[in-house]
């Protein structure tokens, strides 16, 4: 299979076709691991500048996926990624723990 690696490598290159990279943001979200998915999807969501309005649906997409697999929204303005950017920070020790939970089970 696809690691997480290579799903997150793929979702942040921003010469790779928007449908690639919502393809590869939509099988980081199936991941049973959270840390390096969520942290994948926040750096694509904060790598889409302004001026890239042909990635601005692209990106409120993402968004979207982050919000269903966490379970929150931190809406969809340019203080989004700001707002779960302190979110990962103030979450990062429980997700890494869910995950070498999940990582020492062997799913």
């Amino acid at each position: 299979g696809v690691t997480v690696a290579e799903l997150g490598r793929v979702l942040n290159q921003k010469d790779e076709a928007p449908e690639v990279r919502l393809a590869c943001a939509k099988a980081l979200v199936k991941s049973p691991l959270q840390l390096q998915p969520i942290r994948h999807l926040l750096d694509c969501m904060g790598g889409i500048g302004r001026e890239e309005q042909q990635l601005h649906r692209f990106g409120a997409d993402v968004t979207g996926l982050l919000d269903k697999r966490v379970g929150k929204s931190y809406g969809a303005d340019k203080a989004t990624v700001e707002r779960w950017e302190d979110w990962y920070k103030d979450n990062h020790e429980r997700l890494k723990a869910e995950d070498q939970k999940i990582l020492k089970s062997g799913s």
